[in-house]
Parts: structure tokens; C-alpha cells; sequence
């Protein structure tokens, strides 16, 4: 069996580009960040629950 999809080495390589973009930060900087970033992904839910619902009435 080929493996098509690795979700330990693709969370890898999103915890490294994360150190990449965070590590030179002071911890005030990374408390935003990190704040900046639940709130995009607040929004990404609200938006895709909207789009779910919308396709679903219609």
C-alpha cells in the first residue's frame, strides 16, 4: 500500500514554518501572533458554517 497523505510530516512542516515566522519575537509578539491567528481562524469557522448553511437551504 502507497501512502498518499503523511499528517505527522505535513504537521512538521507546519510547526516549522511557524518557528520560522515566531522564533526572533519578543513573548508580547508571540502572544499576538497567536491572538491574530485564533481570530483568523474564528473567522475561517464562522465563514465556512455560514457557506454550510447557505448551500444546505438551497
Amino acid at each position: 500500500m502507497t501512502k498518499t497523505f503523511d499528517c505527522v510530516e505535513m504537521k512538521r512542516k507546519a510547526q516549522d514554518e511557524i518557528w520560522d515566522e515566531i522564533k526572533n519575537m519578543t513573548r508580547e509578539e508571540q502572544l499576538r501572533y497567536w491572538q491574530k491567528q485564533g481570530e483568523l481562524l474564528r473567522k475561517e469557522i464562522e465563514s465556512a458554517k455560514a457557506k454550510k448553511a447557505k448551500t444546505s437551504i438551497g
